[in-house]
């Protein structure tokens, strides 16, 4: 089994060239009749790094030179596995995975093989307890999905009140979910093996964790600049308590305005306004 990741500096400026680059250069380019695969997404809008930007589907669908909006999508909000649109299933095998990397306790990086996982009805919860579930849910998946993902902002969730983005400016994209959340975990200062839902996915033969073993192609002076941060390796169930829903209401008329005017000042949240 083998492994390629791309990834590629984004900028605002040349951001539809950025999403066709790093396509190529990770070779998961549709075939011959051009046809893109069933994209599926977090569900766009809301706070920047916890959803899909609202160019995501747009530059994807250019890179591979489709036109229109006529792609069938599923949109799924991961915390609550609520899900719309078509399911998908065992026999959905053209599919892309369209992730935005979070940085969650439990998971580490929260992002493709969590929307992988969750394609399939595997609720995320905490994946170290149940690391064998995970990777026998996903063998059973069949081939492995395709990934580009835009990590651009990353969403930081250390508990409501301490919820953030971080600008990053990256974009990574290949043909193995295990394999990107491994460079995606790398780029956030943490060590992939370190991970037993990782390395528990790389013994069933599900993907690659090992960075040595994944081939890395692009802008790869980005891993030497890891961008570090708390190691997010603890458990973190999300309940709706009465308590959590004061917290959640207190964020949202406080914390919440102050990070979104500060996400519209910076030139992605510019670009966002004028793809919205």
């Amino acid at each position: 089994m083998s492994s390629t990741v791309g990834i590629v500096i984004a900028r605002p400026e040349t951001l539809a060239d950025d999403y066709r680059r790093v396509v190529e250069l990770a070779g998961i380019a549709a075939g011959d009749d051009g046809a893109p695969p069933r994209l599926v997404t977090i569900e766009e809008g809301g706070d920047p790094g916890f959803g899909s930007p609202p160019w995501q589907r747009s530059l994807t669908r250019q890179a591979w030179g489709a036109a229109g909006d006529s792609t069938p999508n599923r949109n799924i909000i991961p915390e609550r596995i609520r899900q719309t649109g078509q399911p998908i299933g065992a026999g959905d095998r053209d599919i892309l995975l369209l992730p935005v990397p979070r940085l969650v306790s439990g998971w580490g990086v929260f992002n493709a093989v969590a929307l992988w996982a969750a394609c399939r009805d595997f609720l995320p919860g905490d994946p170290r307890r149940r690391e064998s579930e995970l990777a026998a849910t996903l063998e059973a998946a069949g081939p492995r999905p395709r990934v580009l993902c835009d990590a651009v902002l990353w969403g930081s969730g250390g508990g409501t009140m301490q919820r953030d983005f971080i600008m990053r400016n990256v974009l990574l994209a290949g043909d193995d979910p295990v394999a990107v959340d491994s460079v995606a975990m790398h780029l956030a200062g943490m060590a992939p093996r370190s991970f037993p839902w990782l390395t528990g996915l790389q013994g069933a033969g599900v993907g690659i964790c090992d960075l040595e073993a994944i081939r890395v192609k692009g802008d790869t002076d980005l891993l030497d600049d890891p961008f570090g941060g708390r190691h997010w390796s603890g458990t973190a169930a999300w309940k709706a308590s009465p308590r959590e829903k004061l917290v959640h209401l207190a964020w949202s008329s406080l914390r919440r305005r102050k990070m979104r005017r500060r996400f519209a000042a910076t030139p992605w949240g510019r670009l966002a306004s004028a793809w919205s």
